[in-house]
């Protein structure tokens, strides 16, 4: 139940009724976050077991995008929230969530950048 006080109301419903179907998806969301950090930091170790260089480039630049624009989303629709008087889990989305999100995109950003610097020095 860690966390679960920053869940929307039904969200944290489902979370203390421990709804299979919503545990099997905070799991797999999880699952798919880890993954996901893998990447970049394969790219940026050289570390390269299963994943072709140039996909693990494609999808860090992706998950600069996305990680982002989701950061961004969460600052703007906390503090929008917020300051409507909806502070149902919207100031967590303002002060920490929406700032994590932000920097893991800067972090991949760097990641990409650095293999991309690395790939045309290489080439050249």
């Amino acid at each position: 139940m860690f966390g679960a006080d920053q869940l929307s109301p039904a969200l944290r419903e489902q979370a203390e009724r421990r709804e299979i179907g919503f545990v099997v998806i905070l799991w797999v969301t999880a699952a798919v976050k880890l993954i996901g950090s893998l990447v970049p930091l394969a790219l940026a170790l050289n570390l390269w077991l299963f994943i072709p260089r140039r996909v693990a480039s494609i999808l860090t630049w992706l998950g600069c995008v996305l990680r982002t624009v989701y950061g961004i989303g969460d600052i703007a629709s906390g503090t929008i929230r917020v300051s409507g008087g909806n502070d149902d889990g919207a100031i967590w989305r303002a002060i920490l969530w929406g700032p994590i999100w932000l920097l893991g995109g800067i972090l991949y950003l760097g990641a990409a950048w650095l293999h991309q610097r690395e790939t045309i020095a290489t080439v050249t």
